[in-house]
């Protein structure tokens, strides 16, 4: 798992949720950047959060695109991108 940097909150489906915002890591950085992706931020929130939606809005208003996510035990990695034209 990535390491937790900040403490904070996302908008995910129109709910308000306690969050761990991570660091990539450089190993993912490297591996989607080969893919096209621009990775940003790994967030962390508890499973029975996260639906499967394809953005979320951080506490500062910017929508980042979910573009991978991983389920460990009750926790639920959300890795994140900046995208040209997404909107909330």
């Amino acid at each position: 798992m990535a390491t937790a940097i900040e403490h904070t909150s996302v908008v995910i489906g129109g709910r308000r949720v306690p969050a761990r915002k991570s660091e990539i890591t450089q190993r993912e950085y490297f591996q989607a950047a080969a893919i096209g992706l621009k990775p940003q931020a790994v967030f962390t929130v508890r499973g029975e959060y996260y639906h499967g939606e394809d953005r979320l809005t951080t506490h500062r208003g910017e929508v980042l695109a979910i573009y991978r996510s991983f389920r460990d035990g009750d926790w639920c990695e959300l890795y994140c991108e900046r995208r040209v034209g997404i909107h909330a």
